[in-house]
Order: structure tokens, then sequence, then C-alpha cells
């Protein structure tokens, strides 16, 4: 449930930012909304101390920054022709497999493991075709070397000229990534660039966007309004570029001191924009509600599949002594046995185990977020860029946050303890069944939904036999509905029209 989560985050968030910046015309837009989107599986942190985001944005010498880390991260991960043949595998298996429950023989000893196990498994075909449609730059060495060749070639300005950031006497960088946080313990899945960790970046990537496109939104401002950012050098007339957008500034017009810099970036504080600022960002329970129902919907589709083929299912098996109740009918057959039993039962403790651990991870990651920005070193209570460095471990907490701090810790270690041993008994759930450990008497009586009045199928009655068809045909229909509806949902959501409008012109 956590990947689907996750995923479903990553999607959102494209559409979002695009959505964004979207009203934004300063130079490299659509650069800075590619350059984000590609961060999302990296610990993003800006900083605007001695303006070097407004820098970043402004100086005309920064426009190959840009453009050379968008390149340093345009690396794939996507769709080969082994991939594609391993999902056609998977999906023609499946195929094959309810095609069988439906037109084999019903034996005395059938049973629907490979239907049930299939559907079970099948909430990873979505999950593999979107990351592969997404392409999430997960490698950390990667990421990080084309972060930091980019910023060997970042400007800052000055009181005199913009110079190179490597020259300036400062370890701050106006994008970079936070791998070395001091208090690595309370965000270490941050920290993680595997696409599943993305629900603990969520909130700090949303507010280190948030600071970007503020900034990009104040300089669309003057711009629009022909502004320069020294006000003593006037506004040069550019042709307008194509596609409707306004005409583009002049270099001249996009220079000035460190000073000028700064505020060409800045609202004015008097302005009701500033007014409050919420620590998690715009939008963002909106995204984490839809995210939670679409990642709800397809583990508890394919699980509660996998639930439904086997609770409906008489559980048959030899013909053996046992000492539960048998209920005879009037033609001399056994009323079919069934409820909840080991099969089902399984399934139902796997489904539950994971979205506890969803749960669990989710206050966790927010509890993460209100502790870094409460803290009297956060960004929010400095009023400084967003850092988020001056961590001590537990040290430097109030003890309200400390205490956040140590359930939230506690809560993720819970949650991933829970996720191992979920992981571990869901596939000793698939050995057993195939491997007949649960074809005995106390498994197949449908013991622990119908307790003492359970009973074992010797044989099944014509009228069992339709109900039962009707309850797998609901449970492929359920599994692979869910599974359909969550791929649609990714590809209608993955390429925003913002973002293809966004592409047409050279912002």
């Amino acid at each position: 449930m956590l990947a689907a989560y996750s995923l479903a985050l990553t999607v959102l968030n494209g559409r979002w930012i695009a959505r964004r910046f979207s009203k934004h015309n300063y130079p490299n837009t659509q650069n800075a909304i590619r350059v984000l989107s590609s961060l999302q599986q990296a610990p993003l942190r800006v900083t605007n101390e001695g303006a070097l985001l407004a820098s970043l944005i402004v100086l005309p010498q920064n426009d190959p920054w840009w453009r050379e880390l968008i390149e340093w991260l345009a690396w794939h991960h996507t769709w080969s022709i082994s991939t594609v043949t391993s999902i056609a595998w998977v999906i023609i298996a499946y195929i094959f497999t309810v095609t069988n429950s439906f037109t084999g023989e019903l034996d005395p000893d059938f049973n629907p493991d490979g239907q049930s196990v299939g559907s079970l498994w099948l909430w990873l075909l979505p999950i593999v075709i979107g990351w592969l449609q997404i392409s999430p730059k997960c490698d950390e060495d990667r990421v990080r070397s084309a972060v930091e060749r980019a910023n060997k070639i970042a400007y800052a300005a000055t009181d005199t000229h913009p110079v190179s950031v490597k020259d300036l006497n400062t370890e701050d960088r106006a994008i970079h990534l936070a791998f070395g946080e001091e208090d690595e313990v309370l965000r270490c899945d941050e920290m993680v660039t595997a696409p599943i960790y993305n629900y603990a970046r969520f909130l700090p990537w949303v507010q280190a966007v948030e600071k970007v496109s503020e900034m990009f939104e104040v300089a669309s401002y003057h711009h629009h309004h022909h502004t320069s950012v020294d006000p003593t050098i006037k506004w040069i007339a550019m042709d307008d570029s194509i596609g409707g957008h306004w005409s583009k500034p002049h270099d001249r017009n996009r220079v000035g001191s460190v000073e000028q810099v700064a505020r060409y970036c800045e609202f004015d504080p008097h302005d009701q924009h500033t007014a409050f600022k919420s620590m998690w960002g715009p939008n963002v329970f909106s995204r984490i509600a839809i995210a939670s129902a679409l990642a709800f919907m397809l583990q508890w589709g394919t699980v509660g599949a996998a639930f439904i083929v086997v609770f409906f299912t008489p559980t048959t098996g030899e013909q053996y002594s046992f000492t539960f109740h048998l209920l005879i009918n009037t033609e001399g057959f056994i009323h079919h046995s069934v409820g909840l039993g080991c099969r089902s039962g399984s399934y139902l403790l796997f489904g539950v185990l994971s979205t506890i651990v969803w749960v669990f991870l989710l206050i966790s990651s927010l509890l993460v977020h209100y502790v870094a920005t409460s803290s009297p070193s956060s960004a929010h209570t400095r009023n400084e860029p967003l850092t988020f460095q001056g961590h001590h471990g537990g040290r430097s907490y109030p003890l309200r946050l400390s205490i956040a701090r140590h359930f939230a810790i506690s809560l993720r270690r819970l949650a991933k303890l829970l996720a191992t041993v979920n992981a571990i008994w869901i596939l000793a759930t698939c050995l057993f069944q195939f491997g007949n450990f649960f074809d005995r008497c106390y498994c197949n009586s449908s013991v622990f939904g119908r307790g003492s009045g359970a009973y074992n199928v010797i044989k099944l009655v014509a009228s069992d036999v339709e109900p039962m068809k009707n309850a797998w045909v609901g449970g492929v229909c359920l599994a692979g509905g869910t599974a359909f509806l969550f791929v649609g949902f990714f590809n209608v959501f993955i390429e925003p029209t913002t973002s293809r409008k966004l592409r047409s012109g050279d912002y």
C-alpha cells in the first residue's frame, strides 16, 4: 500500500508543480519545473542566504545552470523489450489461470489457489508500470553528482558584479541535497532515494518547491511591469516570443547588486500574501487524501479479490475422519463450507497489516515534518531560508518536540517491523497454499468464521457451484478493475496540460 501511495503522490506532485508554475513567465520557468520534478527522489533543500536562490533565478549567467542540470539528470529507467515481455507474460499467465478456473473440472481436490494468489499480487503490475512511465531519478550517486556539478557553474550577485558561487566564502548553495542532515535518525527515510520513500520527502519537497515558486512569481510580476533588477537601468524592449508569452527580458534588465537581486524576488512585507504561511504547504492534504484513496483502492481491490475468491469457495479435500460437525442436507450431501478460514484469514491479515503499516508511516512523516519545522533551529522560527539545518539529535528540541520526535521514530520503526513480518507471512502463506499445508481438516472447515459449527466439505452440490463461480467472477473483476483504474489514473494525470503548454515556449 505504501508503494501505491508514494507513486500516486509523485504523479499528483508533477501535476501540482506544473500548475503552480503555469502563470510564471520568467526565464527558466519550464526548466525549474523539470529540475524540481526530477528531484522528488532526493532530500531537496533551497536557501536564499546571501540571495543565492534569487541569483539563480534572476541572473542570466545562471541560465546554463538550469539547462546543464536538466541534461545531467536526463537518464531513464523506462521501457525495454525485456520489460514489456515480462509484463506481458504476467498478464497472460493471470488470464490463463483465471480461464482454467472457469473451464476446468471441479474434481474433489480442486482449489482456486492460483486465481486467489494471482489476484493477491496483481497490485504489483500497476506499480511497476507506473514507475516505468515516471522513470524516477533514484540513483543517489548520480543525482548527487548532477547537482554538485551544476552548482560549480552557478553564479551569485555581489555588491559589484556576479561571481562564481564556488569563489564565495560560503558552503551554502541555492539548491542542494541534504544527504548529510545532522538528525539522520529522525529523517533517515527522507534520505533514501528509492521511490517508495517519496512519502517521507513529500512535505519538505513541497516547501522547497513553494519557496522557488514564490520567487519566480515575484520576478514574473516585475518582469510583467517592465521593472529592471537595477532600477537605474531602463527597460530594453525585446521581440515577443512565439506562443503568446511576454517578451523575454534583456540580460541588462536581469543584473544588479546582491541587495537589488534579493529585493527583486521578495514579496512586499506589507502584502497580504505573506501574512500567513502554513508549515505544511499548499494543497498538501488534498493530495494526501487523493493518494490515500487510490492506494486504499488498489490494496483492498486486489487483496479483497483474493479474499472473496477463497472465502466463497468451499474447501474440499480427501475424505478422512474429523471431529467437526457434519451438516447433511435432504439429498444426503454436505452443505458447502464457506467462511473465514486459514486461507482467507491469511489474506485478511496481510491486508490489515499493510494498511496499519501505511497509517503508521504516514503519521510518522507528518510528525517528522512538524518537529523539523517547529524547532528553534528551523526555517520557520528563525525567519531564514528553508535550510532545515541546526538539528542536534534530540538535544536541541523543547520537551514537546522531543516527545513528538521520539514518537515519530518509534512509529516508523514499529511500522518497518510489522512490514517485515507481514512480507514473510504473505510469502509463507503462498507457499503453504501451493504446498498443501492448508489442506487439512482444521483449515478446510472455516473454523475462524464458523467456530463450533465448522465442518468439512466432502462433495459439492450443483446449487453450490453457481454462487461460487459468481464470487470468482466478482473477484477477478474487482482485482482487474482496480488495477486498470490505477493505471488509468496516472496515465491521465502524469502529463498535465500545463506541462505541454510550457514546452511550447522558451520559459
